[in-house]
């Protein structure tokens, strides 16, 4: 009877190292797949930042034209207003030196 229960013991014990080298197995198998979960986790996290950096950048470009535009045409303009009005006072400078040559002759 000794014997019988011995051998019970020692099956039960083999049966319990089982179970906890299949539930180490396992854990083991959870926390790579955790790791592995996190790392895409962590690339898609990186992938949608380039891209919302890359968007952002092309509209700030986009921005920064439009405004470019604006300020060439507005400088343009005051160009072509202060060469009407050189013209102008260019018509009113030769005036001025004829009428001095007149009086002077």
């Amino acid at each position: 009877m000794d014997v019988k229960l011995l051998r019970d013991i020692k099956e039960t014990e083999e049966k319990a190292r089982q179970i906890i080298a299949a539930a180490e197995k396992k854990r083991a198998e959870a926390i790579e797949k955790a790791k592995l979960d996190a790392m895409k986790g962590y690339e898609n996290f990186l992938r949608d930042l380039e891209q919302h950096k890359e968007q952002q950048l092309a509209e700030k470009r986009a921005e920064l034209k439009r405004k470019k535009k604006a300020i060439i045409a507005a400088s343009e303009k005051g160009i072509e207003q202060l060469r009407q009005a050189g013209a102008a006072n260019l018509d009113k400078a030769v005036q001025l030196v004829i009428e001095k040559f007149k009086s002077a002759v």
